[in-house]
């Protein structure tokens, strides 16, 4: 399901911007979480999702298409997490387990998602400038 990019949710999460500035970005510190993808073993995660020093138009809409899929799968890791979470918490009264679960849900799960949403934008941005020349 996650492969097909024809699908209206596909397109949707393709075209959807949570915000036009890349301060907003910033100011929730993804800079931080960018050192440490780079700097740790995280790096080696998705190899796909890389791009060359003179990008064409075509591997830019490619590169976004793979950060779409690995957008929507965090985003369903994140809700998944949720979901287990709160259960917990009702069923359980497990709070301490809610707790850490969303400290790890949002580091593992929200965080990445931010991040591909700044680097759509950025890219964005460089296919706009590219179809202009």
């Amino acid at each position: 399901m996650i492969r097909r990019k024809n699908t209206p949710l596909f397109h949707a999460i393709r075209n959807y911007q949570l915000t036009r500035h890349a301060t907003f970005y910033n100011f929730l510190g993804i800079g931080l979480f960018v050192y440490c993808i780079k700097n740790t073993f995280f790096k080696r995660f998705n190899t796909k999702i890389s791009i060359t020093k003179r990008p064409r138009v075509d591997e830019i809409s490619k590169l976004l298409d793979e950060l779409t899929i690995s957008e929507l799968c965090h985003i369903l890791g994140f809700l998944f997490v949720l979901i287990f979470q709160i259960v917990t918490t009702v069923v359980y009264r497990w709070y301490d387990v809610f707790l850490y679960l969303t400290i790890f849900n949002t580091i593992l799960n929200l965080y990445p998602v931010l991040l591909q949403e700044r680097n759509k934008l950025r890219l964005k941005a460089l296919s706009h400038t590219l179809q202009r020349q």
